[in-house]
């Protein structure tokens, strides 16, 4: 009775074939002269008739093995062919891959980091959302997410990849001249500035409050909705406010207030929907994400004089 055939036992007898021997074919192949053999009468069992006879020459393919033989010739080719065909498909059709995240963890880590990942995939268009809106990676809102927020359980795959530090930040231009990093909030008040709170919806971060509190005692304090509104209002003199270090360290002409610490710092989560987590370029987006966390930690702590 005919069973299928082994398409190792196809890809051996078309290399007897080439070769035109089974010492030949061993060789090329890289098995012995017997395993060829075998290979040949175990793929002739399972077609239910013989694919050679004898001639003149010595052995040449039977007329019912014509047909078979072109069959398998261009299902081998097709099959060699398929790695390139892949990298061509990957290179010519358009992905797309939705990433929500913040507009500082946006700006400080992803945007100057992100050349490298999209060299390697130019294919795919990367929607980023940094609306402050929590996207709902499990329910198919978005592919990836990078935020402070810890992440909703269900279909995702979640990872924490690290922590940003936060620090109160002004123009240097406003200072008190002598002025030196001071380790408690109550010292802020000392340097008349003027507070600039960030109030992104109606949630208020414990350090946010108390930034207001010490800072609004003396002067007219001013809250700020939009992120980038907080980063010019810092830049351009008005007061003092709140940034990841992230930020705050590469704003030209800004200084950090408080000793490293103090205001403190939120974990970072990575999240995944799992029906995707497998997919080569969603692996290689988190593994690029994961490689700007580290640069740019790392280039925070030599700022500081912090041992790596």
């Amino acid at each position: 009775m005919s069973r299928d055939p082994s398409w190792e036992d196809i890809r051996v007898f078309l290399g007897y074939l080439r070769a035109g021997s089974v010492a030949n074919a061993a060789q090329d192949l890289k098995i012995s002269g017997p395993t060829v053999s075998r290979r040949i009468n175990s793929l002739q069992k399972a077609i239910g008739f013989p694919l050679l006879s004898r001639c003149n020459q010595g052995l040449e393919l039977t007329p019912n093995a014509q047909n078979l033989v072109e069959i398998w010739q261009e299902a081998e080719r097709l099959l060699s062919n398929a790695p390139d065909l892949a990298t061509r498909m990957r290179d010519t059709q358009r992905i797309e891959l939705r990433f929500s995240t913040t507009p500082a963890l946006a700006n400080a880590l992803i945007f100057p980091n992100i050349e490298s990942y999209m060299e390697r995939w130019p294919n795919v268009m990367i929607d980023v959302d940094t609306s402050f809106r929590i996207v709902d990676i499990g329910s198919g809102q978005g592919d990836v997410a990078l935020r402070f927020v810890e992440p909703e359980r269900g279909a995702v795959v979640r990872q924490r990849v690290g922590s940003v530090s936060f620090n109160v930040y002004c123009a240097e231009g406003i200072l008190p001249d002598g002025f030196e990093p001071v380790d408690a909030w109550q010292a802020l008040s000392e340097t008349g500035l003027r507070g600039i709170t960030w109030t992104p919806g109606t949630s208020v971060s414990m350090p946010q409050q108390k930034l207001s509190e010490v800072l609004s005692a003396r002067r007219t304090g001013l809250a700020i909705s939009e992120y980038t509104g907080l980063v010019d209002a810092i830049q351009n003199g008005i007061g003092a406010g709140i940034l990841p270090d992230i930020v705050g360290q590469r704003l030209p002409g800004v200084r950090a207030l408080m000793t490293p610490g103090v205001v403190g710092t939120m974990p970072l989560w990575l999240v995944t929907a799992d029906r995707l987590s497998s997919y080569r370029h969603i692996t290689e987006f988190r593994d690029f994400i994961r490689k700007a966390i580290r640069k740019e930690s790392a280039s925070i702590m030599a700022a500081r004089g912090d041992p790596t």
